[in-house]
């Protein structure tokens, strides 16, 4: 279950497995063990994924399957793009760049009448 997380976290955050092993001081080689299940994470390594995607460790190792980082079908269905866009910005940017980012999606989303 963990590996699948991974996988499926990984790609949701539009991450390679050379990407995420160099934010871990990893192999890919490693990364690809963990995503097939030839290895167990150590719980070191769960809480540096839990804090990359943003998840409990709970859903990282298949506890529930509900989490804070989900997202409804419905709304990733939707707003495909644009979750993919946060996604990337979570991952690429700093705190003031992100909080610069909110600010002017906010502003956006407040210029349309209601």
């Amino acid at each position: 279950m963990v590996g699948k997380r991974i996988t499926q976290l990984r790609k949701q955050y539009s991450l390679t497995q050379k990407e995420l092993a160099d934010r871990l001081n990893l192999t890919p080689k490693a990364i690809s063990f963990y995503e097939l299940g030839q290895r167990e994470p150590s719980i070191d390594l769960l809480k540096k994924l839990s804090t990359i995607f943003d998840v409990s460790l709970d859903y990282l190792i298949g506890n529930n399957s509900s989490d804070k980082s989900t997202v409804s079908n419905d709304l990733s269905h939707v707003y495909k793009e644009g979750l993919d866009a946060l996604q990337r910005a979570n991952n690429l940017l700093n705190e003031t760049a992100k909080n610069n980012l909110v600010k002017i999606m906010n502003a956006f989303i407040d210029s349309f009448p209601q």
